[in-house]
């Protein structure tokens, strides 16, 4: 772990330390996202946390995926669907 000291401007600004760019792999015109908890402040490439959250939901949509099969594979569906169709041809005449 790199520990650095900076300034904080009068407009709230911080500059970055090169050797905490470098090895964070932050470079110009990256965009990073600023968490605060409990008076502690962590940033982190916002690619970086895209990624996660990515992948944080991958399981999710797998299991929403295999709930909806079943539902989508459901004969009493595909029977009230016909019905429905049935009822609304007729409804034309």
């Amino acid at each position: 772990m790199l520990t650095k000291t900076i300034k904080v401007s009068g407009k709230g600004q911080i500059a970055i330390p090169q050797t905490i760019r470098n090895k964070a792999g932050i470079k110009k015109g990256d965009e990073l996202i600023i968490f605060e908890s409990n008076g502690k402040i962590l940033m982190e490439k916002a690619q970086k946390v895209s990624e996660k959250i990515k992948d944080d939901f991958k399981d999710l949509l797998k299991f929403s995926e295999q709930s909806l099969e079943s539902v989508w594979e459901n004969k009493a569906d595909d029977i009230w669907s016909g019905y429905l169709a049935k009822k609304r041809a007729g409804s034309r005449h």
